[in-house]
C-alpha cells in the first residue's frame, strides 16, 4: 500500500491509531485502535456514530473488552498492524478506487471500518448500538455526487456489502 495515497487527515488517523495502541500498552494496532483514532481525529465522524459514542465511551468499552490482556513491555516500541486492521486499510483503498478516487480519506477509513463486522471495533460498535447502515449512508452522501450506494462500492465479503 502506497502511503502517498492517504490524505493528511487519513495519515493522522493512522498515526493516532499507533498512539492509541501504545497508550493502551498493546503491541499491535487493531481495528479498536483505528476506531479510537477516528473518533479522536474527529474528521467526518458519521452522526450515526457520534450520536452513540464518544472517544471516551469507546475507550471505556475497549478497555472492558480487553480486560486482562497483557500489556506490551514498552510503549515506545513500534507496533504492527493486526491482520484485521491491515484488511481494513486494504478495503479503504478498494472503496476509494470504486468511487473513482486515487486517494484514501478519513471517510474511506470509516467506511472500511464500518464494513468489518468481526473484530473488536465491530463488537464495540454493536455494544454502542451504532446503526452501521445509517453511518455508511451518511459517509457516502459526503463522498458521492454520482448516486452510488454503499453496496455498489464496498468490497465483496464485507458486512456492508451483504446488507
Amino acid at each position: 500500500m502506497n502511503e502517498n495515497q492517504f490524505t493528511p487527515g487519513a495519515e493522522e488517523a493512522l498515526q493516532l491509531s499507533q498512539v492509541a495502541a501504545g497508550e493502551l500498552g498493546h503491541s499491535y494496532v487493531g481495528t479498536e485502535h483505528l476506531l479510537l483514532a477516528l473518533l479522536k481525529n474527529g474528521i467526518a465522524v458519521p452522526e450515526a456514530v457520534s450520536g452513540k459514542m464518544t472517544y471516551d465511551s469507546a475507550l471505556a468499552l475497549i478497555q472492558a473488552e480487553l480486560e486482562g490482556q497483557e500489556r506490551a513491555e514498552s510503549e515506545s516500541q513500534r507496533v504492527e498492524m493486526s491482520p484485521r486492521a491491515k484488511k481494513t486499510l486494504q478495503n479503504s483503498v478498494l472503496v476509494s478506487h470504486r468511487l473513482g478516487q486515487n486517494f484514501v480519506t478519513v471517510e474511506h477509513l470509516w467506511l472500511a471500518l464500518l464494513g468489518m463486522e468481526d473484530g473488536i471495533a465491530g463488537e464495540i460498535l454493536r455494544q454502542a448500538e451504532v446503526d452501521v447502515k445509517a453511518a455508511r449512508e451518511q459517509l457516502f452522501s459526503q463522498l458521492r455526487g454520482n448516486g452510488q450506494n454503499a453496496n455498489d462500492v464496498l468490497p465483496s465479503g464485507t458486512a456492508a456489502s451483504r446488507d
